[in-house]
């Protein structure tokens, strides 16, 4: 379950590594070979398939169906970007060795991470409502007098709060853009907009919800305004990645991208979102599936190609 490749391919030629700083080797890349790749990040980039009875489908899993190769997937679910840091941290001294990647493929980084840093509480699971969703930051950040206005239904906290997701990105990106690590392009994705209803994980209903419930806490009851805050937030959680990527540009030049996803899944009319969100935060099959179109696009406007065999 932790690789998928096209048909016709010999599995028995690949050596798979499992975590840590363990990587995957092949002999050169040709034409019909998927594309190779390693992702970074949490939930949207993770693999949960090998869990009995877990319907889990992510965006990793829909670009392994694109012919897509995942040498190394640096991705769990629930990882905020300060555990991604140490993750990657962790990899430095695989990155930037010579002698470690030279037989390790690689042709892009897809990174990406924040949603936890918002949703998830700091006391512990079994603390009772609402004070267990009184501990997000998503909770810091709302301002509940604020009625109509969707850019003023925050605090300033927000922009503390950008701020230190700016930061964790840059501490990743210096690893990733060190000088003897190697050159490939990053491009690190953003969210699509959420809908902030409360509906749970579809297979593991304890998971979920992660912003009705902050929503609540805060007695802001009116779906439609809250779904224009969280399409507002979701824009500066962009704008941060993107001006981050113009901010590398001078120190990595044409290798950091910003992966804008948003309005990419059909949330109108107000049901037709079910179509592609499995719950509030992740998508489903089809939504990840149109997700990875995206992401294929961004990656062929740079070179980076499925090669048919015989093309």
């Amino acid at each position: 379950p932790e690789i998928s490749l096209p048909s016709g391919h010999d599995i028995s030629r690949y050596t798979v590594g499992r975590g840590g700083t363990k990587v995957l080797k092949l002999p050169g890349i040709g034409a019909g070979e998927p594309v190779p790749i390693w992702v970074i990040g949490d939930s949207w980039l993770a693999n949960l398939s090998f869990l009995p009875l877990v319907k889990y489908y992510s965006l990793a899993d829909a670009l392994r169906e694109a012919k897509f190769f995942i040498t190394n997937q640096v991705a769990t679910t629930g990882l905020t970007l300060g555990e991604i840091d140490k993750k990657v941290e962790d990899l430095k001294d695989t990155l930037v060795s010579p002698v470690a990647m030279k037989d390790v493929p690689m042709k892009a980084i897809i990174l990406g991470g924040g949603g936890n840093d918002l949703t998830r509480p700091s006391l512990p699971f079994w603390t009772k409502e609402p004070n267990e969703s009184k501990s997000t930051r998503l909770y810091l950040i709302l301002n509940p007098s604020e009625k109509t206005d969707p850019r003023k239904a925050f605090t300033q906290e927000l922009y503390k709060f950008l701020n230190e997701l700016s930061n964790r990105y840059s501490e990743i990106l210096e690893v990733l853009t060190h000088p003897h690590a190697p050159e490939v392009k990053i491009f690190i994705h953003g969210y699509d907009y959420p809908i902030p209803d409360g509906t749970p994980h579809e297979s593991v209903k304890f998971l979920g919800p992660w912003l009705k419930n902050v929503f609540d806490a805060h007695n802001m009851n009116d779906l439609e305004f809250n779904r224009k805050i969280m399409r507002y937030l979701i824009d500066q959680l962009n704008n941060t990645i993107s001006d981050l990527a113009e901010k590398f540009s001078a120190k990595a030049p044409n290798r950091i991208f910003h992966l804008k996803l948003t309005e990419t899944l059909e949330t109108i009319p107000p049901d037709a979102f079910k179509n592609y969100w499995d719950n509030e935060l992740h998508p489903n099959r089809a939504g990840y599936a149109k997700l990875a179109q995206v992401v294929v696009n961004a990656l062929a406007a740079q070179g980076i190609v499925y090669q048919v065999p015989g093309g």
